[in-house]
């Protein structure tokens, strides 16, 4: 079914970019590159885009790949109902090296989500997620009860 609102395509759109986030760090990697895929269509006509950016330094950090997604999204957007989704993160380095920074606080950021990452691992993916994906657009609790697109 086809997401309409630019608000339940952003929750989408988060949701993604958590999961892109964590395979990442539990690879034990990072990208310099955000790729974005979208299909677009109205029932009368189709259109897709596939669109990248290049992050200033290598990320898995959620709100680095949400703002690139965004960006990207909104740049490119038709503004017709969205029936797909895809995000890539390539260009992939060592998350042992982290470049840093003065002004935020990366490495306590990167043990956060590290944090957050370990209890869904721990406990499941439903047992800890974001406000927003409670909500009718959300997919992450139908997502989270599924192995491979599939329910358990």
């Amino acid at each position: 079914m086809p997401i309409q609102s630019p608000g339940d395509i952003e929750v989408v759109l988060l949701e993604l970019c958590i999961e892109v986030g964590r395979r990442a760090r539990s690879l034990g990697v990072q990208g310099r590159v955000v790729a974005l895929g979208v299909g677009e269509t109205n029932g009368q006509r189709e259109d897709v885009f596939n669109r990248q950016m290049t992050l200033i330094r290598p990320t898995s950090l959620t709100h680095d790949l949400v703002n690139a997604v965004q960006t990207l999204f909104d740049q490119y957007w038709q503004g017709m109902p969205v029936s797909h989704i895809a995000i890539v993160l390539t260009g992939l380095s060592s998350d042992k090296i982290q470049q840093l920074d003065l002004f935020e606080d990366r490495a306590k950021q990167f043990d956060l989500e590290l944090v957050t990452d370990e209890i869904k691992g721990r406990f499941g993916d439903a047992y800890i997620m974001r406000t927003s994906s409670l909500l009718n657009s959300g997919v992450a609790r139908e997502r989270a009860g599924q192995i491979g697109g599939h329910f358990k």
